[in-house]
């Protein structure tokens, strides 16, 4: 199955590390027609190789000031994409719905991102891209709840499966399991994707087995989180074909990896806690300090008074990971030989928030 890169950057192969990447948005204002250039060259005057609506996205390949040379990013195609447009136009974050006009074509659905003097660029609903010669093409605004939403969105409690276009299953995932990226939202399906490294983990999923997230807020993991000597792995679902879905923190990589593996075991993994919206985990990670290691620097930073306060406390090591956004924290906790907790230190970074006593 071609890779679909239309989801936001999230994961990598099991077998390389995910190239960093920068993607942006373009937006057109509120008119639903209005389109963008994107330009052969960083200048007004250049050709231009088509014309964008709101809401597709694109990889910024070099960022010139008023200018960014791009590579449109939303789907596989033979050719690259490639060319210059303005940063005025170019977004972080979509705001509402872009609404990509849609047709069908060679009796395919797909949603037109642009067109220039000859050809459409068009993007499937299965998230692969092509063209399509403009002569007796005709297609319509899409409707309100066909809007084109950049969200995030997250499995049902019980799971949800993801389908490709001619119905078969491609995988199910477990419950809360967080998806990126452009998604289509019509009333029943949405189209989603694990991760852009991750073609063979994407394809249609159909109410209710999705809700939606504000920034991927709300969405409570009901999957299972293991810590092994190599570090966390989280078992998101399994492929159609059998091989088991895991996302693996390891100590020796920057970003987590999904591995689509056959023959996984639990067994010697220690399950994690959850507390909150993190998970406890007790070994640590790439660059992260050793406990002792972790408790001298926290008593450096403490004044002199803040240390007679501690005096007779004992020091206790939580670190704690955020797998929704990848934030880790490491904490420590100052415990009296009552067991009351009198002082917590949270490094984050190189920086310590300190508070005095547990405030729950």
């Amino acid at each position: 199955m071609l890779k679909r890169i239309f989801c936001c950057v999230l994961l990598l192969c099991c077998v390389f590390s995910i190239a960093s990447a920068e993607y942006r948005y373009v937006w057109n204002g509120a008119q639903w027609d209005a389109r963008l250039n994107l330009r052969a060259e960083p200048t007004k005057n250049s050709t231009s190789i088509g014309r964008y609506y709101t809401g597709v996205r694109v990889q910024v390949l070099e960022d010139l000031g008023e200018w960014s040379r791009v590579r449109i990013a939303m789907g596989e195609s033979d050719e690259p994409v490639e060319g210059y447009m303005m940063n005025g136009y170019l977004i972080s974050g979509l705001r509402g719905a872009g609404m990509l006009p849609y047709g069908n074509f060679n009796g395919r659905r797909a949603y037109v991102m642009a067109y220039n003097s000859s050809n459409l660029h068009l993007m499937y609903e299965d998230g692969s891209t092509g063209y399509f010669y403009t002569k007796g093409a005709t297609f319509v605004k899409p409707l309100e709840e066909e809007r084109l939403l950049i969200e995030r969105i997250c499995t049902a409690e019980s799971g949800a499966t993801l389908k490709d276009g001619a119905g078969a299953t491609v995988c199910t995932l477990y419950g809360g399991v967080t998806l990126e990226g452009m998604i289509f939202a019509g009333r029943t399906r949405a189209l989603a994707a694990l991760g852009d490294e991750n073609g063979e983990v994407t394809g249609v999923i159909d109410q209710p087995g999705w809700t939606w997230m504000d920034n991927g807020a709300n969405c409570e993991e009901k999957y299972a989180v293991y810590e092994s000597e190599n570090g966390l792995i989280e078992v998101l679902g399994r492929m159609a074909d059998g091989r088991t879905i895991l996302r693996m923190t390891d100590n020796g990589i920057d970003a987590p990896q999904v591995v689509l593996t056959n023959g996984f075991h639990l067994t010697g993994l220690t399950p994690l806690q959850r507390e909150g919206s993190y998970y406890k985990y007790t070994r640590p990670l790439r660059d992260e300090d050793t406990d002792d290691a972790l408790i001298s620097r926290v008593y450096e930073q403490l004044s002199q008074e803040q240390l007679q306060k501690l005096s007779g406390c004992t020091a206790q090591v939580e670190r704690l990971i955020d797998f929704q956004y990848g934030h880790r924290m490491l904490r420590v906790r100052f415990v009296n030989v009552y067991g009351q907790v009198i002082g917590i230190a949270d490094m984050d970074g190189a920086v310590m928030i300190w508070q005095w006593g547990d405030n729950g």
